[in-house]
């Protein structure tokens, strides 16, 4: 009977649900904070909402994602991290262009003479405030999936054994 539970409910499956669910908890209370900061990212280039609930919103878009980038890094082959990381970092720099290009075709002609010099703060305004799409969580974890997949296949590369690699002669030159 016990064998049965095991293979039909993995216990580390359970804790790690809930920790995630948890955590996720835990991040939407962020957004019942309030202080002084709460409007931190007003300026000459506009009025957000607050602090708190942006945190709050890429917060959750990183807990959405750690699963995913979790399980892909658990359960995939070095060349496909690499892919699927490159194709995740690309889209999220995909979003970076594309933001610029509506900050400088929308917003730059028609902001004032007073907001134009503030054109990298209504950027970052931009990006920041754009809670609908996770562009620099993708960038993240697309570096994440590549970087992991580089490293699993600088691990898996067979070392020389005839006394060519750096080491064996830097201990060569010693002896």
């Amino acid at each position: 009977m016990n064998s049965f539970l095991d293979s039909v409910f993995h216990w580390s499956f359970a804790v790690k649900a809930i920790a995630w669910g948890a955590a996720m908890a835990g991040v939407l209370q962020l957004q019942f904070l309030s202080g002084s900061w709460s409007h931190v990212i007003c300026g000459p280039w506009g009025c957000g909402p607050p602090l708190e609930a942006v945190v709050t919103c890429h917060l959750v878009w990183v807990l959405l994602l750690a699963p995913l980038v979790m399980g892909l890094i658990s359960r995939q082959t070095p060349a496909a991290l690499r892919l699927v990381g490159a194709v995740a970092a690309a889209a999220g720099i995909a979003g970076l262009i594309t933001v610029g290009i509506w900050v400088g075709a929308v917003w730059f002609p028609q902001a004032s003479s007073y907001q134009r010099p503030y054109v990298l703060q209504k950027y970052a305004y931009t990006l920041a405030c754009l809670v609908d799409v996770p562009i620099v969580q993708l960038i993240l974890s697309g570096g994440l999936l590549y970087s992991v997949g580089r490293r699993r296949d600088a691990r898996a590369l067979p070392r020389p054994s005839d006394g060519s690699s750096p080491e064996a002669s830097f201990q060569t030159d010693i002896t």
